[in-house]
């Protein structure tokens, strides 16, 4: 059985990626802290901003200047500080940071004390010596506000002159704003209203017997046979590939669905796993930190599932094999009228235009079963009754038996006419079986694309 081994974390998915590899039964690890989205590339730093105050000159550098950034997060602006013909003792100077509509959480550095004064923050820092830069860092968190304007943080420097005098410089640093992790939540919250809350539901729906087909066949195949060297003279497929076209779809019929759906099966406990992880994202709590780490989020979920997606198109390609046999075993159908004998004109001159028109295609299951049912010289009421029928699998069930009720049909012919119309049954359970994974495909791979959509479209943002 297939076993996920991903927790989702709700608030922040960065930190519990790393923790994908740990056992499904084992405990779940506790989310750990945001990191940053190495998916979305940096914005090219500004060159640094000058500033300088008698003897003391800085190097202002700051994060994300000109790049949209969520309210709630934070952005840092770093000042390196150099001075000139200083004593020993250095310069005691001081940083002011002052904040419009965002925040200054702090003031750090090597020999920095900060404390609040007003409005703004005022840091003192001591012995700034000629030839041993000082690298101050400012933390600023960002704010939201009616228009989203953008957030500015001034910073001014102080230092003493000769004397008693102060000189000063100030600089100014602004970081739009724009709601990238909300504008993204709300995208979320429609993908999961438009179906990615239901996945669940849709694979309960799939792991249940198909009430519309009986579980056993309507023309049941021969046993297939376990020598591939003994093939038919009429079978044109390889051999293995019509014994296991008919074990596969004999289990189906059987089971009346594919058992590996239900929850202790194959594929169902990972898509029982990956529905509730996406019902979970896509109502978890707003949080500024929802953009990062999605799209490593969805591409581990893309790894879990490509064994879904495999089965789906080996049933395709099954499905498919089962049309071709039935279109050969027509053709075998067509000889064996073309070789009767005993006064049955409407079967010894049949052609293979009787056949015709007709596709490869589910679409055409019908056609060929009413084709068939032609160069087999059934009535044409019988036929007429049949060609009413909804799709292949009704054609099929209307049928009672094979060839006229008087029992004239040749045996080779009746047993050619069986051989088609159990191929075709088999196309049509396995096709019944891969349209199920192709809606269980379409809701998961579908919610897991929209994801990635929405990401792209609204975490533009810098933070």
């Amino acid at each position: 059985m297939m076993r996920l081994r991903f927790p989702l974390a709700m608030a922040v998915l960065a930190g519990t990626l790393l923790a994908a590899k740990a056992e499904a039964a084992g405990p779940r690890p506790a989310p750990a802290a945001a990191m940053p989205d190495i998916t979305r590339a940096a914005p090219p730093a500004e060159p640094p901003r000058q500033m300088r105050a008698g003897p003391v000159s800085g190097e202002l550098t700051a994060s994300a200047i000109g790049t949209p950034s969520s309210p709630g997060s934070s952005t840092f602006a770093q000042l390196k500080l150099s001075s000139a013909g200083t004593g020993k003792r250095g310069l005691a100077i001081e940083l002011v940071a002052e904040a419009e509509i965002g925040e200054v959480v702090s003031v750090t550095g090597p020999d920095v004390t900060s404390e609040k004064k007003g409005g703004a923050t005022l840091a003192r820092i001591a012995g700034l010596r000629e030839g041993r830069d000082r690298i101050v860092l400012v933390e600023f968190k960002l704010r939201a506000a009616a228009g989203n304007p953008a957030n500015r943080l001034k910073l001014t420097l102080r230092a003493p002159r000769t004397g008693d005098s102060t000189a000063e410089d100030s600089v100014a640093i602004a970081w739009p704003v724009a709601d990238c992790a909300g504008a993204y939540h709300a995208a979320l919250t429609r993908i999961g209203a438009d179906g990615g809350n239901m996945l669940r539901e849709t694979w309960r729906a799939a792991a249940q017997p198909d009430k519309s087909m009986p579980r056993n066949w309507l023309f049941r195949p021969a046993s297939p046979r376990r020598d591939t060297r003994r093939v038919s003279e009429t079978a044109g497929a390889d051999a293995k590939l019509q014994r296991e076209v008919f074990i596969e779809a004999g289990e189906l019929v059987s089971a009346g669905y594919d058992s590996a759906l239900r929850q202790n099966g194959r594929y169902g406990w990972t898509i029982s796993k990956v529905a509730e992880d996406l019902n979970k994202y896509f109502t978890q709590e707003p949080n500024p930190a929802l953009c990062t780490g999605a799209i490593g989020f969805v591409a581990y979920y893309d790894e879990r599932l490509a064994p879904l997606r495999q089965r789906a198109e080996r049933l395709t390609a099954l499905a498919g094999a089962a049309r071709a046999m039935s279109r050969e075993k027509a053709e075998a159908l067509l000889e064996s009228v073309r070789a009767a004998s005993g006064g049955h004109p409407a079967w010894g001159g049949a052609t293979l235009a009787s056949l015709k028109p007709v596709s490869d295609g589910p679409e055409d299951d019908k056609a060929l079963i009413l084709a068939l049912m032609r160069v087999g010289n059934f009535s044409k009421d019988r036929i007429a009754e049949v060609s009413a029928a909804p799709d292949g699998y009704a054609a099929l069930r209307m049928l009672d038996g094979i060839g006229p009720k008087t029992g004239n049909m040749p045996a080779a012919t009746r047993e050619a006419m069986r051989e088609a119309m159990s191929s075709i049954e088999a196309a049509l359970r396995l096709g019944a079986a891969q349209s199920r994974y192709d809606r269980l495909w379409r809701g998961l791979n579908g919610s897991l694309q929209a994801i990635r959509d929405a990401h792209a479209k609204h975490c533009t943002c810098g933070s």
